[in-house]
């Protein structure tokens, strides 16, 4: 953990025209901004976690804005790298970016100096082929991209080339993914990054996570020391450093009286969209957060019925990137009174102020209400306001305790993924794709990624021998050779194809064996290609497979038994698997509060516990029900 062992004024090492104009838009740095710059300052390697708005990502750009005015970076080169797990983020951080240049433009020009010229593009799939070329050509000093993208990259020989001089990385909202197998495919590209550009520094941002030390071990990852018969792996010191200002939430549970009276058979969501609708009109911007698109186009859908312009717009991920940003600067603007969304609006993506964000029906879990409910008082010391609007009986319940223990930030703790090998196979072709590898310092290189520091050379040889084509007889397209061993030179090379899995990657898959009629053989675990199929064991269901048709049946343990089958309409995916707030810790806090909900219930909502309040607005009759 990191300790304050300086007094120094953290600003007093910028530019002075760039201190001036800090002091100026924000009088002075936050808690977090002041102790993160020594870090930063001092070229260590961080961890940054701390509420919504308290200002981190402009305490990573700040500094190497700085580092690029004074020439301590290189100009008309890449040295600062932002990977952000949401393209729709990229976007908005890029706008976010060229406000405060152009006022920086201003201040340097009133003071008799020149700001060089700083500039900032975005590689997304989003991003036209013909700005994609023109960056080749003249590589902006910050680029924001995506995990996915990033790695595109660093499989193309001509793009890989402008990341050839980067200094400092920025991973924001590493929770995103940290924890599942996207993480490790970022972290792995990062990796690689080392190998391309030499040691950097690491900033990592996160407004919500746990356990740190974890956090901190995955965005470190190890130095490889030695030589290949004596390899010695050093891991990365990552200085943590959390806020020590907590957030103030003003948390309310309402029920309408018009739902709590209704008959039976009617349904609850008019009662509850007239309630919705008069709380809208009470605030300029409202944000109404829900677990679903089904759910978010009805509630939208509903809210805008007899009324004589739009009241409300829908958010998820299914609408283009043109849609969802005219949603977002409309709201922004003041043009529009609420937004419906998904958790497409959970990360920081800038809306304008907030004054009030609703849940309708509980999140997932306990960090993601610190999220969503995060998004309002979005201005560091203003007061966050949130309505969870429970449904159904055990909804109830799971809002109860979500409006206790939110205040106290009991995040659920998360685990990254231990080598998953359908992520080593994409990584192994990718790295064989641009360069010929030897294989014992490939096994080496891929054991200094966290998630792949166990990994045991009869895995590395088995995915190995699978991609060299041991299994291409099974029939299974995708088990085709991808890559070429020279068993005399001990070295392996990408096959060239059409469409490599670095290049249009596979999806993730969980662990799992492939058998077909074709195969009698299971295949190892590392050949998981097949789509994911939830259900009982026994339960079969049609799946489309790349361009062809066949049916799944999910046999114990974990194993697939893939068969041909005729081809018939589409159908939407199964939503089995999907439930909410499946997390340990909810689990645990929602079955203490059922073994006394009395208890529960007269002592604890309306105290005033860590700087925050909690409400309940119910009918008379709500509180003997939960009692």
């Amino acid at each position: 953990m990191e300790t304050d062992d300086s007094t120094i004024d953290p600003l007093i090492r910028f530019h002075p025209v760039i201190s001036q104009w800090f002091r100026d838009q924000y009088n002075q740095p936050t808690d977090i901004q002041d102790r993160a710059w020594r870090r930063i300052q001092a070229k260590q390697h961080v961890l940054v976690t701390a509420p919504t708005v308290s200002g981190k990502t402009l305490t990573a750009f700040l500094w190497a804005i700085n580092q690029l005015t004074t020439a301590s970076m290189p100009l008309g080169h890449t040295a600062v790298l932002y990977v952000s797990p949401l393209k729709a983020l990229n976007n908005d951080i890029q706008r976010n970016l060229l406000q405060p240049l152009d006022e920086l433009k201003t201040c340097f020009r009133r003071a008799g100096e020149d700001l060089p010229n700083i500039r900032v593009l975005t590689r997304s799939g989003d991003t036209p082929f013909a700005e994609r070329r023109h960056m080749l050509r003249r590589p902006p000093e910050i680029l924001i991209t995506t995990p996915e993208s990033l790695n595109l990259l660093l499989a193309s020989p001509r793009a890989r080339a402008i990341l050839r001089t980067v200094q400092t990385l920025i991973l924001d909202e590493i929770h995103a993914v940290f924890d599942g197998k996207r993480g490790t495919y970022l972290m792995t590209a990062v990796e690689r990054l080392v190998l391309l550009a030499g040691e950097f520094q690491r900033i990592a941002l996160s407004a919500t996570v746990n356990p740190l030390q974890t956090v901190a071990d995955v965005v470190g990852g190890y130095r490889l020391r030695g030589s290949p018969g004596t390899p010695e792996y050093i891991k990365r010191n990552i200085e943590i450093i959390s806020s020590r200002s907590g957030k103030t939430y003003d948390i309310r549970v309402r029920y309408p009286v018009q739902a709590a009276s209704r008959p039976s058979r009617e349904s609850i969501w008019d009662a509850l969209v007239t309630a919705f609708k008069t709380k809208i009109g009470q605030n300029r911007s409202t944000l109404l957060f829900v677990n679903n698109r089904r759910l978010c186009e009805k509630i939208a859908l509903k809210l805008n019925r007899g009324e004589s312009e739009p009241l409300a717009y829908a958010h998820h991920g299914s609408l283009s990137r043109e849609l969802r940003e005219t949603v977002e600067s409309r709201l922004k603007a003041g043009r529009l009174k609420a937004i419906v969304a998904t958790n497409s609006l959970e990360l920081g993506i800038d809306i304008g102020p907030l004054d009030e964000v609703f849940l309708v029906q509980s999140p997932p879990s306990l960090s993601a209400a610190i999220q969503r409910i995060g998004r309002s008082g979005h201005q560091v010391g203003q007061v966050s306001r949130g309505s969870l609007y429970p449904t159904h009986a055990r909804d109830f319940l799971e809002a109860a305790v979500l409006a206790q223990h939110l205040p106290e930030q009991a995040i659920e703790p998360k685990q990254p993924v231990h080598a998953p090998l359908d992520v080593l196979a994409q990584v192994i072709v990718a790295m064989t794709g641009v360069d010929t590898w030897d294989v014992d310092e490939l096994y080496l290189h891929l054991r200094a990624s966290y998630a792949y520091r166990d990994l045991s050379r009869k895995q590395f040889d088995l995915v190995l021998q699978m991609l060299a084509g041991k299994y291409a007889m099974s029939r299974l397209r995708d088990l085709k050779p991808r890559v070429a061993i020279d068993g005399l030179k001990n070295t392996v090379k990408a096959r060239r194809g059409p469409c490599r899995p670095s290049i249009c990657p596979a999806v993730l898959f969980p662990t799992g064996d492939i058998t077909s009629s074709a195969m009698p053989i299971p295949a190892p675990a590392s050949a998981n290609w097949t789509k994911n199929s939830y259900g009982k064991p026994g339960w079969v269901r049609p799946l489309t497979w790349g361009p062809r048709s066949g049916a799944s049946k999910k046999l114990p343990p974990a194993r697939y038994w893939l068969s041909p089958a005729i081809p018939r309409r589409w159908r939407r995916p199964s939503g089995k698997g999907k439930r909410f707030n499946g997390t340990g810790i909810f689990r645990r806090k929602s079955s203490s509060f059922w073994r006394n909900p009395t208890g529960f219930y007269r002592t604890r909502p309306g105290r005033n516990r860590c700087s925050s309040a909690v409400t309940w607005n119910l009918p008379p009759a709500m509180p003997s029900l939960i009692s």
